[in-house]
């Protein structure tokens, strides 16, 4: 039997919400820093006293209460990156951070006076760095985002690890999704499939006339 992939997503999207929200600072400032490293190639910041794990903290603080809060707007997260990263900017510049290596005085400034910009001030290079742990913040925690078309949730490892979970749960075999297919083959007994419909998918009994389920 088949399944539509689109009720499918729908019960994962929950599930990835209720996930996305639970993980912790430190899980998000790792997810940005790998996702910044990728594209740039900072290096990876590692957790301590050091500026770069302290202003990735503050950014994520700030993204992960506004998704949190249900936003999903690129622009509107991204601003909040940017004054997270100010915020430690600024906490710098005045002395108020014990960093294991202080910033050299030259660094120190023009992180100060970068951190009097406001987000929409920013070259579009800048922005698109703080869009960069937007997008993959928004992709863990499970949201759609709006205000940037390009960019959709991760489905495929996230949705076939949640496939993989529902098949050793309910034994049964759930073929994963391919690109050129908006089904996905569901394989087992009976009453193993109708306990998966009726628990994670929502399904009632009338439903299963229509998925060919009924003996």
């Amino acid at each position: 039997m088949s399944i539509s992939r689109v009720r499918l997503k729908q019960i994962i999207r929950e599930e990835l919400e209720k996930f996305g929200s639970n993980m912790s600072l430190t899980n998000l400032a790792h997810i940005a820093n790998k996702a910044l490293d990728q594209i740039y190639h900072y290096g990876v910041s590692e957790p301590g006293m050091n500026f770069g794990w302290l202003s990735t903290i503050e950014s994520v603080k700030a993204a992960k209460k506004l998704i949190d809060a249900g936003e999903t707007d690129i622009e509107v997260i991204s601003d909040a990156i940017h004054e997270g990263w100010n915020k430690t900017a600024i906490a710098d510049y005045l002395g108020k951070l014990n960093l294991d290596t202080p910033t050299p005085k030259e660094k120190k400034e023009e992180r100060y006076k970068k951190a009097q910009t406001k987000y929409n001030n920013l070259s579009e290079d800048d922005k698109e760095k703080d869009r960069v742990v937007a997008r993959v913040l928004l992709k863990k925690m499970g949201k759609q985002n709006n205000g940037d078309t390009s960019v959709n949730i991760p489905w495929d490892d996230s949705l076939n690890q949640s496939i993989s979970n529902y098949s050793k749960k309910y034994q049964i075999e759930i073929t994963p999704f391919a690109a050129d297919r908006d089904t996905a083959e569901i394989n087992g007994s009976y009453d193993s499939i109708k306990r998966f419909l009726k628990k994670e998918l929502g399904y009632i009994e009338s439903d299963f006339k229509m998925l060919g389920l009924l003996k």
